[in-house]
């Protein structure tokens, strides 16, 4: 623990803190700000890093991304009114939405907090906050992280407020990217799509019903199938049962009971309620659902590994690495064996897949920030899979943006934040 450089604040503590903090653009333009562990006042942050921990740069597109990405354009009436409401909600002894309602506040709060004291143009009921990405660079397949979550990784609630009345605001998302992406690798390596385009064309709700579980946790659970998810072949109920830990509450040490840890196991014990028999049913259905695209998938990673990888790699001093669309290296000399084989092949597998998948998708989004400049359209949010704008992405943007990235199949639609 004494190696760690982030702790938890304690419910009372965070109680005291939520009393004394600013909440106005005024207060957060006079308040200062020191580190809650040593008391010093904290300078003000880099907008985001150029080098990584071994002093290289990172890729040129990334950085042109970040450069890009200025300001984001914020309702802070609408903010406030959504904060009030979390808070009033949470903290209600009788009404109140208990511990979730609690997670729920400091989650926005946090990310309300770093908007409000980064605010650099206030008119009216909108303002601009400066947009600061993670001091730890972007992700290992290339996405971009801002940094104290803001607008890119607040609560769908906290989106749709404060994207609210703001004139010429388009929400953009790539649609279903992840499975289109892997319909793309699956065509490289000569595999069956039809499970997948059957999958495309049909309500995910069916597929929930099948299994008997809510629409989100089949996009959750299907996710991690897509990303490399482990399947055990021999799941018992034990799997799904809480797993006892010693934590310290007020200094005395007590055993409270967590959620398993494999994704999977732990999305479905989430929706059992903790019921382990309940969610034994659940992961027997959804392995039935499941099997023929994770056998597709498994056999994907294979020719990844096997045939891939070999003819796709660089060797910068004397490492072996591989590329994807963003320009991001994965060093793969780590997972070098003896004798031609790799170590540790499960994680390798599931990082690989992350690495291309979203290295791919992060390009396209990458590429239609830095097209904006010579489109007449501005970004504000970088979404991952989506980018929020003021203005209509072009169609010739969407189409070199296709190309530069290698999206072969990206289709770009406007939706909600609700």
């Amino acid at each position: 623990m004494g190696l760690s450089r982030e702790f938890r604040v304690s419910p009372q503590v965070f109680d005291m803190v939520m009393e004394y903090s600013p909440n106005t653009p005024e207060e957060f333009a006079n308040c200062k700000y020191y580190n809650l562990c040593d008391g010093r006042l904290m300078n003000k942050q880099i907008r985001y890093p150029k080098n990584d921990a071994s002093r290289h740069p990172y890729p040129q597109l990334i950085l042109d991304a970040m450069e890009t990405l200025q300001v984001c354009k914020v309702n802070v009436k609408a903010l406030r009114e959504h904060i009030a409401k979390l808070t009033a909600d949470a903290t209600d002894p009788v009404f109140g939405g208990g511990d979730k309602a609690k997670r729920a506040l400091v989650i926005d709060r946090s990310a309300y907090n770093h908007i409000m004291s980064n605010i650099v143009k206030l008119e009216g009921d909108l303002a601009d906050y400066q947009l600061i990405f993670s001091e730890q660079g972007p992700q290992m397949s290339g996405r971009l992280s801002e940094a104290h979550s803001g607008m890119q990784s607040c609560s769908r609630l906290m989106k749709e407020a404060g994207f609210s009345d703001i004139p010429g605001l388009r929400n953009y998302d790539l649609k279903s990217s992840q499975v289109y992406g892997l319909i793309q690798w699956f065509e490289m390596a000569n595999i069956d799509t039809s499970w997948l385009h059957d999958y495309l064309a049909q309500d995910k709700q069916g597929f929930a019903d099948r299994v008997g579980i809510s629409k989100d946790r089949w996009k959750e659970c299907f996710m991690a199938i897509v990303m490399g998810a482990h399947l055990q072949k021999k799941v018992e109920r034990k799997h799904f049962e809480p797993v006892k830990v010693n934590r310290v509450v007020k200094g005395e040490s007590v055993v409270i009971e967590e959620s398993p840890e494999e994704a999977i196991f732990k999305a479905l014990y989430k929706e059992s309620n903790g019921n382990p028999d309940v969610a034994l049913e659940y992961f027997i259905k959804f392995n039935e659902v499941i099997a023929p695209l994770k056998a597709a998938i498994d056999k994907w990673q294979a020719w990844l590994l096997n045939e891939y990888v070999p003819v796709n790699s660089v060797y910068p001093r004397g490492q072996q690495c591989v590329v994807n669309k963003t320009g991001m290296t994965f060093d793969l000399t780590p997972y070098l064996g003896t004798k031609g084989k790799w170590k540790n092949e499960s994680e390798l597998k599931r990082k690989l897949a992350a690495f291309y998948l979203q290295g791919v998708e992060a390009g396209y989004i990458h590429w239609l920030t830095v097209l904006s400049k010579d489109f007449g359209y501005t970004c504000l949010s970088n979404q991952h899979d989506g980018l929020v704008t003021i203005g209509e992405i072009p169609e010739e943007a969407r189409e070199i943006a296709k190309q530069r990235s290698g999206l072969k199949y990206a289709v770009l639609e406007e939706k909600a934040f609700n």
